[in-house]
């Protein structure tokens, strides 16, 4: 499958190099907007919340440790996705 897609890419990109980089802005866009809504989402969701994220934290002060280990393994679990628009 992989394959079968990078072929189609190259083939699209070979035949109008244009068409491509439309592909290409159309695509971030969508990450962009998929972003902003998970970021609005988050946001709606915590402010429900009578305390928002203490769960998480199994009843922990959310203080700059916590914060800096969750982002570690956030930016972990999706390393590479700010190289997709390069590729």
């Amino acid at each position: 499958m992989a394959i079968t897609i990078v072929t189609i890419v190259c083939f699209i990109l070979y035949c109008s190099s244009n068409f491509g980089l439309y592909i290409n802005k159309a695509f971030a866009l969508y990450k962009v907007l998929l972003l902003s809504m998970l970021i609005i989402a988050g946001t709606v969701i915590a402010v429900r919340e009578k305390s928002p994220g203490r769960r998480d934290w199994d009843d922990e002060r959310p203080g700059s440790p916590n914060i800096a280990l969750a982002m570690v393994i956030v930016l972990f679990a999706y390393q590479g996705w700010e190289n997709a628009n390069y590729v």
